[in-house]
């Protein structure tokens, strides 16, 4: 953590442009969103998003891009991604380029030769609580940058209303990713669903509005079933910055305006999913013989690859296949 926050405020003091790699469902964008956010509350704005994932191909097209090369430095913050990144961060490395890594799952053999892991899995990590999402894993970098002499300083009295309104994204993220609900993750969602039923960020707020909740009382079980697959659908079937730039969004109206598009997404993913689904359960009750078989595979050229884990999810709860 000292060497992330170290090297954070390297970055922003030299302005440098950074760039965010989230992951594209809940908690990568939540995390994007969050960092985004933080960062233009301290008034720095040169920033990139890109919610995909830390992948090669974006580190040589940034590297390679005209626009890199009127540039001071280039930075990145990988969110919900990286852990196993070892050759993208290396080429990064290989092209001046340095990576502070955020996440949650677990690493591979080798940890990526980064500036600073952030990973409560990694084998030498001692944080007590293992549990983190990634919106966690990057809430607590933001806790530890509050603290550091130059944010402390701009910021001001004005750093625990910011860190409460993260709150708010760490605890869509906490409950959308089925993470345990107990010890800091409980803590930190029961402190977040009082916000969000009581003064939520502009981003959120839509999102509600827009899903018909807002004479609800968000609970835990409205993020899973019906906030989260609106975020989900549009990483899924459309594009996760529509996402990440509403729950960063500061205009209420503007957040709405995407929103809206979100939901329609969300329909279009509804209907791709049973379409796919009945299809694949065709093929199912045609073609295998479920009390015999002990795993199902199927495939369709023209299945959107963005439904297919819903799906299959579905066809495990509908035949119990795989079995043990």
């Amino acid at each position: 953590m000292d060497a992330a926050v170290e090297r954070i405020t390297r970055a922003i003091s030299g302005n440098e442009h950074m760039v965010i790699f989230g992951d594209y469902d809940v908690d990568g964008t939540d995390s994007t969103a969050m960092l985004w956010r933080f960062l233009k509350d301290i008034e720095h704005t040169l920033i990139i998003l890109f919610p995909i994932g830390l992948k090669m191909v974006m580190v040589f097209l940034l590297q390679a891009s005209t626009i890199y090369a009127t540039w001071v430095q280039l930075f990145l913050i990988a969110v919900d991604c990286g852990i196993t990144a070892v050759q993208q961060v290396e080429y990064a490395r290989s092209q001046g380029i340095d990576t502070v890594i955020c996440d949650h799952h677990e690493p591979g053999s080798e940890i990526p030769n980064a500036s600073a892991v952030l990973d409560t899995l990694k084998p030498s990590c001692l944080y007590p609580f293992k549990f983190l999402c990634g919106c966690g894993v990057a809430f607590k970098l933001i806790q530890a940058l509050t603290l550091s002499d130059p944010i402390r300083s701009q910021l001001g009295e004005d750093a625990p209303k910011r860190l409460l309104d993260y709150l708010q994204y760490v605890t869509l993220a906490t409950t959308a990713d089925i993470v345990p609900l107990v010890n800091e993750n409980r803590i930190m969602v029961k402190l977040g669903l009082e916000l969000i039923n009581s003064i939520p960020v502009p981003g959120i707020r839509a999102l509600i509005e827009t899903s018909g909740l807002s004479s609800s009382k968000i609970s835990s079980g409205q993020i899973v079933f019906v906030l989260a697959p609106r975020i989900n659908a549009v990483g899924r079937i459309g594009d996760a910055n529509r996402a990440v730039e509403m729950l960063a969004s500061n205009s209420f109206d503007r957040a709405v305006q995407i929103a809206k598009v979100m939901e329609d997404e969300n329909f279009q993913r509804r209907k791709i999913d049973e379409e796919t689904f009945i299809q694949a359960q065709e093929i199912v009750e045609r073609s295998l013989n479920i009390n015999n078989d002990s795993a199902i595979v199927l495939h369709q050229e023209t299945w959107h690859p963005g439904v297919i884990g819903i799906v299959a999810s579905r066809l495990v709860e509908r035949t119990i296949v795989p079995r043990s």
